[in-house]
């Protein structure tokens, strides 16, 4: 997972767009979402609340998301932290 992304909540409504955080946000036509076994979701099937990893493309929109296990949010937290 790269350096530079953010963790935050996602919440999903099958739509292209989400919530993180407090904030509504769309998806990049091209947006990516790998779930915690790192296999590909499409974002149409994602409903519910996640912890995540996220990375905006060059206009602000989410084009990239890890949807984060409990061992991977311990880790990244503690990568974070130091």
């Amino acid at each position: 997972m790269p350096e530079d992304a953010v963790l935050t909540t996602m919440v999903a409504q099958g739509g292209a767009s989400v919530m993180l955080g407090e904030h509504k946000v769309l998806l990049s036509p091209a947006a990516q979402v790998r779930n915690a076994d790192n296999m590909i979701v499409l974002p149409a099937n994602l409903y519910g609340k996640y912890a995540v990893a996220v990375k905006t493309d060059f206009q602000g929109l989410v084009n990239r998301i890890w949807i984060l296990s409990a061992d991977e949010r311990a880790a990244l937290a503690a990568r974070k932290k130091q």
